[in-house]
């Protein structure tokens, strides 16, 4: 599998954060267009996981309706894909205003660096997500390289 330097769990961190950021902004979009590029987004950030076949059906019994949040319960059985395996970015997000995005969640699941600039910048749009699921803000402070002072 390729997966660089990086860990299951932050690979798990990453890819569900950005999710669930790309959520959030779904819900809170009005457009419909614009609800359609997050959703796109969303989707294409869970589907660079693949899950247990467990997860179907824990799917069934699952406790909230928020498919991110249910994500995050279940990461003992939510593993990355190898690179080699992901699909393209389809044609509704190869242009969008979420291009810069995602391209910084593809590089930080390739085990990546982002220069530290745009590291902030990344830091601080998934920080409304973070928020509502500091479990994965150890993993992601990390990659990005977040001050213990900027934590808090």
């Amino acid at each position: 599998m390729s997966l660089g330097t990086l860990s299951r769990s932050a690979y798990q961190a990453v890819a569900l954060a950005f999710a669930g950021r790309f959520q959030q902004l779904h819900h809170a979009a009005r457009a419909d267009d614009a609800k359609a590029v997050l959703l796109a987004a969303a989707t294409f950030a869970v589907d660079r996981t693949v899950p247990d076949p467990e997860l179907t059906l824990r799917a069934r019994f699952r406790t909230t309706e928020d498919p991110v949040r249910f994500l995050i319960e279940q990461r003992d059985i939510v593993f990355p894909v190898p690179t080699t395996e992901w699909r393209a970015r389809p044609p509704l997000l190869r242009k969008s205003s979420l291009s810069p995005m995602l391209d910084a969640m593809d590089t930080l699941l390739k085990g990546g660096s982002l220069p530290e600039q745009r590291a902030s910048h990344v830091h601080a749009w998934l920080a409304p997500f973070l928020a509502v699921a500091p479990e994965l803000a150890p993993d992601l402070d990390a990659l990005l390289n977040v001050p213990a002072r900027r934590r808090a």
